[in-house]
């Protein structure tokens, strides 16, 4: 019995131990980083950043800076993020600091568009936005020293020409102005002045008789007046003491700002001593770095506009082959550097086989066995291609071999096309014609001939031996007709399908 009370409290205690720890876990918030999602960014300023910093995104950690390297001319800075987090491409990176002189971290700004991709790891963030550091401030200060050497200097060129005008022309003023006093030209002034005032004493007098039988009302309009008077002085005082009020506050935070021009100043006497000039400030005068990180920019400014120049055309087409019976399926792309340059890229399967292979084989009898092998696989073609107006020239591989094309479109509906390669059964090159009309913004309908330059046959498949298994009795090829339609897709066309089909699939889920 006494085991098993022994027992019955260790089993007790670990069950109540182990109840604490998942409690205690519940309440500790994971802040692990996984290792699906690294990327990196480039900075041209990697100062104040160091690994182990934090990566934030809207005040939230979601994980630390690996480690900071050179690459060329920039920073690079890695970042480990925590594997649950998805970050569209067209993300904005940027450095924080918290303090002036203190270590910097990295915020990631979200991009708003739910259509963009969603960031691979290892794919760098392009978006990087470099907010002000130590060096931009020092480097704003050194830019502001001189004009508030030239401001110092107006203010004392201003005070040596007050102190001039005040000993040469003001003392000369003072000194007239005295002698005319002394010559009584203001006492004949004053004596008349005198007169007036008894003059006024005489009328106030007349007036106060002739009003003493208005008293009342007068009286009232004076206490009426003096009350106006009296709501003024009011009004006059409380603006008095707004106007107090805010001129201590004003001398108060004057008073707050004077460590912070102290600190400035030590600096700045730092920054002019050569012997005590640190890091900072030896990259803030060396104009070498500089030139290169205004190369380095420029470089990559010029590298986002052609980036932005590309433009793609997709297409998607079916064909029917009339003499063969077949159909042919493919999708395309033309991708657009430049106004006047292209690339035409395509993958589909012809219904027709290529030309046949032929082999002689010895089976050990009295002769050799001949064998012919037909091949159907998908095609791929490759161009590059040149406008001139309405004409588009192409040259490279079409349908695995080399060859060139030709496109005129006419009045931006039509497009005739022509293509010349490789070789056909009779051993001619094949040239295909095609015509393309638009019946709407993006679908066309088509037609044309494959194959125009080598007449129509057919191959007979004999069987030969004992009896196998035929998948077709006749092969045809030469010249054929075919018809068809094309869909033609810009990059809005497929943004907009994007979101149409994916707020569908939402919808679903």
């Amino acid at each position: 019995m006494r085991f098993i009370a022994r027992a019955t409290a260790i089993l007790t205690t670990l069950a109540v131990l182990a109840g604490l720890v998942m409690l205690v876990r519940a309440q500790i918030k994971d802040v692990t980083v996984g290792e699906s999602l690294r990327t990196h960014i480039l900075l041209r300023d990697g100062s104040r950043i160091a690994a182990g910093s934090p990566v934030v995104i809207a005040g939230v950690r979601v994980g630390d800076i690996e480690r900071v390297s050179l690459e060329g001319g920039l920073a690079r800075v890695d970042l480990r993020l925590r594997d649950d987090i998805r970050i569209p491409q067209a993300s904005v990176a940027t450095r924080r600091a918290d303090k002036l002189f203190g270590d910097s971290y990295v915020e990631i700004i979200p991009g708003t568009d739910p259509a963009a991709p969603i960031l691979q790891p290892g794919q760098r963030i392009l978006h990087v936005l470099e907010g002000s550091s130590a060096d931009t401030i020092l480097r704003g200060i050194d830019g502001a020293l001189p004009k508030a050497d030239r401001a110092m200097e107006l203010t004392q060129e201003a005070a040596i020409e007050a102190r001039q005008w005040v000993g040469g022309p003001l003392a000369d003023g003072l000194a007239r102005s005295a002698s005319w006093l002394d010559d009584g030209k203001l006492q004949g002034p004053i004596a008349t002045l005198d007169r007036s005032m008894v003059t006024i004493d005489d009328l106030t007098v007349r007036a106060e008789q002739a009003l003493r039988g208005a008293e009342p009302a007068v009286l009232g309009t004076l206490d009426r007046f003096a009350s106006a008077i009296q709501r003024t002085r009011d009004g006059m005082a409380s603006a008095t003491e707004g106007i107090s009020g805010v001129a201590e506050s004003t001398r108060r935070g004057l008073a707050e700002m004077d460590p912070v021009v102290d600190d400035l100043g030590q600096v700045l006497h730092r920054l002019d001593d050569p012997e005590d000039r640190g890091t900072m400030a030896r990259l803030i005068n060396d104009r070498e770095l500089a030139d290169d990180l205004d190369e380095a920019a420029a470089s990559g400014a010029a590298l986002v506009r052609d980036a932005q120049r590309f433009h793609i055309l997709m297409g998607l087409g079916v064909e029917y082959h009339v003499r063969s019976r077949g159909g042919r399926a493919y999708v395309s792309a033309e991708i657009s550097a430049r106004p006047d340059s292209f690339y035409y890229v395509e993958l589909g399967r012809r219904p027709e086989a290529s030309p046949p292979q032929l082999q002689l084989r010895d089976d050990g009898g009295p002769g050799y066995v001949r064998s012919v092998e037909l091949s159907t696989d998908i095609k791929f073609t490759a161009q590059f291609g040149k406008r001139l107006g309405p004409l588009s020239l192409r040259a490279g591989l079409r349908d695995s071999q080399f060859g060139v094309g030709a496109d005129l479109t006419l009045g931006g509906r039509l497009r005739l096309s022509g293509d010349l390669f490789g070789a056909s059964f009779s051993g001619a090159p094949n040239l295909r014609l095609a015509g393309a009309l638009a019946v709407f913004r993006s679908l066309y309908v088509l037609a044309g001939v494959d194959q125009a330059l080598t007449a129509p046959g057919e191959l007979p498949v004999a069987a030969g031996g004992p009896p196998v298994p035929r998948v077709f009795e006749r092969v045809h090829y030469g010249r054929d007709y075919f018809f068809g339609a094309s869909l033609a897709l810009s990059e809005d066309d497929l943004a907009l399908l994007l979101r149409v089909y994916g707020a569908m699939l939402v919808g679903l889920l």
